[in-house]
């Protein structure tokens, strides 16, 4: 078995924090350590066997790679405050990782509300995420792989918890991922290109409702948090291609999928709706031609936004 660790980031928001510690040490097979980076430590208390990093950057990235700096085992699990681990989640991702040996790993997840109560996959929160997931294993060795795999399940990257790496993977990256706000699972699945598997167990429990990307300010409704959300992410993702090192073809997919993602935020905004479907299918076309015509994907998200923000 390799050695782990977990690195739980902690950010303004201390609510469930304490569950997903007790999620980490309840494990079938435990992390030979656990970091808890937080921007008010303090507010923790004393925790055994934890080791607490202060960390007052809101640059998510930041705070990530400090954890992973912090640490000392070659496997590293991410666990943000909201989520939790299923008992077995360690014991399965160390398999996979003995036995396929990628950089990368990433699994389904269960839903959760604020409570804690599972949710069903086909409630409509969830529906954001599960459909645009692989529902069986796939891997990728090269960009053009990846490319493939994300192309089909757009949400392959969602979230962070339900992420595990190589250390060697932070650490290489770690000036780029430092630099960024926000989107740490788009940005460490775009990095995974040489190798990576995503594997149909749900090992996490992603809560719903919680302001899981953005604790939405006093006074603000939904749609004016999720512009905010939108905005703050696009920033991240264009900060992450001005200065990662990727192979062309990559660079290549995750601008188009900045593209995209900035003409959707200018829907939300009210404003022209700036997409050319037809270079946008063509470049689908390219990848992976296996996709319903992307108009149909478009009119669903705009119903979807529509349904659920307005």
């Amino acid at each position: 078995m390799s050695s782990v660790s977990v690195v739980i980031t902690v950010y303004k928001r201390y609510d469930f924090v304490g569950k997903a510690i007790n999620s980490v040490f309840s494990q079938s097979f435990p992390a030979n350590e656990v970091i808890v980076v937080a921007d008010s430590p303090g507010k923790l208390g004393n925790l055994s066997n934890v080791r607490l990093v202060e960390c007052i950057s809101e640059y998510h990235g930041e705070c990530v790679v400090r954890g992973v700096q912090e640490s000392t085992n070659g496997l590293i699990l991410f666990l943000e405050d909201d989520d939790l681990f299923a008992p077995n989640k360690i014991t399965k991702i160390v398999e996979v990782f003995k036995e396929i040996k990628p950089l990368y790993v990433h699994n389904l997840q269960a839903y959760i509300d604020v409570e804690g109560r599972e949710v069903s996959r086909h409630d409509k929160r969830a529906f954001l995420y599960e459909p645009f997931q692989p529902k069986s294993l796939v891997s990728w060795r090269s960009a053009r792989e990846l490319i493939g795999v994300w192309l089909k399940y757009p949400a392959l990257h969602h979230n962070l918890s339900s992420i595990a790496v190589k250390r060697d993977l932070i650490l290489a990256n770690e000036d780029v991922l430092s630099k960024i706000r926000s989107s740490l699972d788009w940005a460490i699945t775009a990095l995974s290109y040489s190798g990576g598997v995503h594997v149909p167990y749900r090992l996490t429990y992603y809560r719903l409702g919680s302001g899981n990307t953005s604790i939405r300010g006093k006074g603000e409704k939904e749609l004016e948090r999720l512009i905010r959300v939108y905005e703050r992410e696009l920033e991240s993702k264009r900060t992450f291609l001005k200065y990662a090192q990727l192979p062309p073809e990559m660079e290549e997919f995750l601008r188009f999928d900045v593209y995209v993602h900035n003409a959707y935020l200018s829907f939300l905004k009210g404003k022209e709706f700036d997409l050319d479907l037809k270079t946008y299918r063509e470049f689908m076309g390219m990848r992976n031609r296996t996709l319903v015509p992307i108009e149909l994907s478009i009119q669903l998200s705009l119903k979807l936004s529509k349904s659920l923000y307005r």
